[in-house]
This record gives C-alpha cells, structure tokens and sequence, in this order.
C-alpha cells in the first residue's frame, strides 16, 4: 500500500488526506468456509473545519471502509523476501525461460488456449499430442535451417533428399538420416 500508516495510533492515511481509524475486528468467511480476520478501518467523515469531506465517502453516501488482513501481509512480504533473496531470485528468473516460453509457444504458436475435453485421461492425451506438434515444429524449423546452412556453404542437396527433409513427420523422439541403420 502506498498510503501512510500511523503504528503507535494505528491509522492511515491516503492520498488524498483521508485518515482512517482503527474501527474494529471483523471475520469474513468465503464460499469454501475459509475464515479469515481482518482490521477495519473507517474514514473520516468531517474534515478538520467540521465540513463533510467528500473523498470519505463512497458514490452511493456512505463513509469508505478498508480492511487489511494482516496475516496475508506477513505472507507477502514474506515471499518478497524470499523471491528478493540471491538464491530463489536465480530460480525464480530461470522460470522465466524453462516454464513459461514453452506455454507462451503453445498459445502464440498453436493456438491452444484451454482444453477441449474433460477428464485427466483425455487432458493428458489432448496434451500429448499438442506437445508433439510443439516438438514437431521445433524439429522441423532445425531441419530448415539445416539445410539453409547446409545450400549456403555451397553444397548442393538434390530435389529428392530436399524432399525428404521437408515431407518427413517424426513422431518419435529422434530421426533417422538417410543411409543411416538402425539396429532393432
């Protein structure tokens, strides 16, 4: 929060000069039953000449209200820590590009967005085969650029393995060049 806290009278400030004061403890229970505590917190109405200070109140008239939930706050700042600290911030950068670059090739490049089936078995093979067009797109962009460094140094590649290049799909974890054996 950007606004002035007050420990020793516990109140805050905005930044438009509101002060909000300590009005009580309050417990708020979500729709999984979850409890949580909060300190509210309630604006001024009069400002200092004892005149209705409009930015107190909310658009429908009443006096603005906040809550904070100070055990949320502690959690947060503790992660900040933690994400600020030399170790985790170098784990947490790396995520950045093990994790995230592949999920933004899925949605960019792909088009996958969500999931058209429901069911962990049908998820795991509708994503199963979304990460082998993935890798089939990769494999295919390092075999174009194969054969554009292989033409650029001045080998010629004659129109039948150029074809094989390019109309060959793998669907297995490696490829076999031609010429080549693989033993059984």
């Amino acid at each position: 929060m950007n606004w002035y806290y007050n420990a020793k009278d516990d109140y805050f400030i905005d930044p438009n000069g509101v002060r909000f004061n300590f009005n009580g403890y309050r417990k708020r229970t979500d729709k999984h039953q979850f409890t949580r505590d909060f300190k509210e917190y309630k604006a001024e109405k009069y400002d200092i000449n004892q005149n209705i200070d409009s930015n107190a109140l909310t658009k429908s008239g009443n006096t603005r209200r906040i809550r904070i939930n100070y055990a949320w706050e502690y959690f947060k700042n503790k992660q900040k820590e933690l994400l600020l600290a030399p170790k985790t911030s170098d784990i947490y950068a790396r995520r950045k590009i093990d994790v995230e670059s592949v999920f933004g090739k899925l949605k960019a490049s792909l088009r996958f967005n969500r999931f058209s089936v429901r069911g962990i078995e049908k998820v795991k093979k509708e994503i199963s085969f979304t990460v082998m067009a993935l890798n089939i797109r990769k494999l295919m962009t390092k075999v174009i650029n194969f054969i554009n460094l292989y033409t650029k140094i001045g080998f010629t590649l004659s129109s039948k393995r150029k074809s094989y290049f390019l109309e060959t799909y793998v669907t297995a974890p490696f490829y076999v060049l031609p010429n080549t054996h693989v033993l059984s």
